[in-house]
Parts: structure tokens; C-alpha cells; sequence
């Protein structure tokens, strides 16, 4: 009677098992990607955030094998955060994409730190207004109001993720935020079409959850426990398989140990897209990263510096010489 209560429906623990099964192997994959990549320092938190959603469910099966209101508490505090806090990661790949493009503006969407304060704070809001909710959840005389709390906080959520798809729509189309990445061609296009995956994933998991709550609100319930994996657990899942994908897009540095032709060592800060990737210093150097707002500009300490998949660099001929033409006399030219 009393996980009725909590639930209002007879959990599965087969659907559970999987739900452990599937969440585990994703934070595996996700630790040896983030690690074997060597991927930017703001994405170690998309592990982290697989290990509470594994936890989540694991006090989801704990919930079905012995009912408790803390446990129950622990399980929808963990399941809703996890997913919420994702979605700060989309933020921060975008904001991430617009500082390789290293563009001087004061327009705010062209500052990336400034632009991830604004949707950092605002899904941390909205994730707090959830938790508070969740935890209200367990008590009777406060269940209603947390229903509340969460549906509100879910619906401000919604409007963030609808302000972020236009930010980014504006990025994919603007030029002057491409980037180059060695051995990949269109980094940015490759990699926004990862974040619009994601996205949208973690829209269709904010609308089930608005739906879901707004029923409860008025005091209505979801008799069926099939909408919870497929429009939440589900798009997590998705989401955690694609940013195992996104490092493979962005240009990460780290210190190389190379060797010279004397047979000397040394080490080179080299921005490169696959780990373990050594260059000798007598090949020509390669530019890793480039903003497309340079490409025109010649640098001479760089003059055998190309830029893979794009336009190269123009080097003008050394020891070039030229005589203008004579004037025309209307005579044939007799020079040799």
C-alpha cells in the first residue's frame, strides 16, 4: 500500500535491474572517453552525474524491495538533479565553442564567461526549486506544495532550454565561431549537432516531467510506469552516450615529450584532437586550433603553418624577383 502511495502504480524491478545495468555500463564508457580523449576539464562532471543517476536507481530498487520515505526522498532528489545538471554541460560545451573563436565583443553572447554565469545560475535555480520540491514530497501536509515547487521549477527550466536553442542555432549559423581541429572535418557543425541531440533529449524529459507533475498538482496521477523510462530514462541514457562522442571535437592541450633529430628531448604544449599523437619538431607546424577571422592574415613566424580542411595560408615566394614590362612600342617584345 505504501509504495503504491509513493509510485501510483506497481514499480518493476526486472525494468529496474536494466535501468542499473544500462546506467553502469554508461558511466564506464563515459570514465574511459573522458579519460582516453583527454577531454576538457568541464566535462569530468558528465561521469559524475552518471554515477548519481546509477545511484538514483539502485535506491529505486531498494525503494521496491523495502518502502521508505527517506529512500524514496534520496531516489527522486537524485533522479531529478542528475539529469537537471546535464544540461549545464551542454552550457558549458557552447560556452567552449565560443571562446576557440576568441571574438572581441561587448555583446554579451560573445562573452563566454559571462554566458555561462547567466545559464549556470539560471538552471541552478531552477534545479534548486526542484529539490526543495522533491523533498516535500515524502509528507502529506506538504505534498501538494511541493508538486508545486517542482512544476515551477520545471517550467523555468523550459524557458532556459528554449533560450539556449536560439543561442545556439545562432552560433551553428555564424561563421566566425568556427574552429579547426586537426583530422576532423567541421568540428563545430559535428559538434553542435551532438548538443542539439542532447538538447532535445533533456526538452522531451522536461515536458514529460511538467506533465507529469502538473497531473499531480491536480491531483490527478499517471497510473503507468512505461512513460518514465522512455521520456526520462531514456533520454538521459541518450544523453550520456552522446557526450562520450563530443571530446572526439574539440581541441584539448596537453604536453607532448618529443624528440629532435640530435636525439634531445623536449616538451611542447601541442593542442591536439586523439591523445598519445607525437609530431618531431622537424615537420611542419600544424595549426590545431584557428579562428576563421585569422585565416587571412599571414604570420611569418608561422610561414609553413597550415590549417587542415581549410584554405592555406598564403606564403609569399622568398628571393622573389620581378622587371615590370617595358613599355609597348608596337614593336614585337625581343627579350629572351
Amino acid at each position: 500500500m505504501m509504495i503504491y502511495y509513493m509510485f501510483h502504480y506497481s514499480p518493476s524491478i526486472s525494468l529496474t535491474y536494466v535501468g542499473i545495468a544500462v546506467f553502469a555500463v554508461l558511466t564506464a564508457f563515459l570514465i574511459h572517453r573522458i579519460h582516453r580523449l583527454n577531454a576538457p576539464a568541464f566535462m569530468i562532471k558528465v561521469p559524475t552525474l552518471a554515477i548519481l543517476e546509477l545511484v538514483g536507481f539502485v535506491l529505486r530498487y531498494e525503494v521496491i524491495k523495502n518502502p521508505s520515505t527517506g529512500t524514496y526522498t534520496g531516489m527522486t532528489v537524485l533522479l531529478l538533479i542528475s539529469a537537471n545538471l546535464l544540461s549545464v554541460t551542454n552550457y558549458n560545451c557552447l560556452v567552449h565553442i565560443i571562446k576557440l573563436a576568441k571574438i572581441q565583443s561587448e555583446k554579451f553572447y560573445y562573452q563566454p564567461d559571462l554566458l555561462s554565469k547567466i545559464l549556470s545560475i539560471s538552471t541552478l535555480g531552477t534545479s534548486i526549486l526542484q529539490a526543495a520540491g522533491s523533498g516535500m514530497l515524502s509528507n502529506a501536509s506538504t505534498r501538494t506544495a511541493g508538486f508545486a515547487l517542482v512544476f515551477l521549477g520545471l517550467a523555468l527550466q523550459f524557458l532556459v532550454f528554449m533560450a539556449y536553442f536560439v543561442i545556439l542555432n545562432y552560433v551553428q549559423r555564424n561563421r566566425m565561431f568556427d574552429y579547426v581541429v586537426y583530422g576532423q572535418s567541421h568540428p563545430k557543425q559535428n559538434l553542435i549537432y551532438l548538443l542539439y541531440i542532447t538538447t532535445s533529449a533533456l526538452l522531451i524529459r522536461n515536458v514529460y516531467r511538467i506533465v507529469q507533475y502538473g497531473f499531480n498538482v491536480n491531483n490527478e496521477i499517471v497510473p503507468v510506469e512505461w512513460p518514465f523510462y522512455i521520456f526520462d530514462a531514456l533520454m538521459v541514457a541518450i544523453c550520456f552516450a552522446v557526450f562520450g562522442l563530443i571530446p572526439l571535437f574539440f581541441p584539448t592541450e596537453t604536453k607532448d615529450v618529443i624528440e629532435d633529430s640530435s636525439g634531445h628531448t623536449h616538451e611542447q604544449a601541442n593542442q591536439q584532437s586523439r591523445p598519445n599523437q607525437l609530431y618531431s619538431l622537424n615537420e611542419p607546424k600544424r595549426v590545431h586550433s584557428y579562428p576563421r577571422s585569422q585565416l587571412h592574415q599571414y604570420d611569418p613566424e608561422q610561414s609553413n603553418a597550415y590549417v587542415p580542411n581549410q584554405p592555406y595560408l598564403y606564403k609569399p615566394e622568398e628571393n622573389f624577383s620581378y622587371s615590370p614590362a617595358p613599355p609597348y612600342s608596337g614593336k614585337p617584345d625581343q627579350r629572351n
